[in-house]
């Protein structure tokens, strides 16, 4: 499937990251001047796709970043283009360094511009749903919640996954 396909690109290039200039290159030349709409949008949400999962060299991030600059006012291409700008300013903010391939959910969420919904649950039982960026690290989640319910001070706040089965810990990176 296109899901498992994007997924393999990707650890592909988290395993080596020596790959992942050239699939910034490749992307890069199969979008360019591409006849084909349909064609153009799914290469630039592919390039999306990595952007907010990797970075590429110190070489080559200057030309990317430029190629998806030069592309915010496209029609077509425009509102993905300025989404992986800024994926690919805040992966390489954050040294960004995934250590597994995005779900499904995630893919979805970027293929369609959009964050992903998610519910916090706080130890008073309250709860509070956020949309989270892709390539948010949990310190930047704790951050933009901390901005939403009006905390000043984000010292002692951590994230916890639950799941039936354990809690366990995310660390903020």
């Amino acid at each position: 499937s296109v899901i498992q396909s994007i997924q393999s690109i990707v650890t592909y290039c988290l395993e080596r990251t020596e790959l992942c200039d050239e699939v910034y290159c490749q992307l890069v030349r199969q979008v360019t001047n591409n006849p084909s709409p349909e064609q153009q949008l799914r290469g630039w949400q592919l390039l999306a796709i990595c952007a907010a999962c990797f970075s590429p060299s110190k070489r080559l991030y200057r030309y990317v970043l430029a190629f998806m600059m030069t592309h915010q006012a496209d029609s077509v291409v425009g509102a993905t283009a300025v989404w992986a700008m800024d994926a690919l300013k805040r992966t390489k903010l954050h040294d960004h360094k995934r250590r597994s391939p995005p779900s499904v959910v995630e893919i979805n969420a970027i293929r369609e511009l959009q964050p992903i919904i998610c519910r916090f649950f706080f130890l008073d039982n309250k709860a509070k749903a956020l949309g989270v960026h892709p390539c948010w690290t949990a310190r930047d989640v704790i951050n933009d919640l901390a901005s939403k319910i009006g905390l000043q001070n984000t010292d002692g706040w951590a994230l916890f996954e639950s799941t039936p089965q354990t809690e366990h810990f995310v660390r903020g990176t």
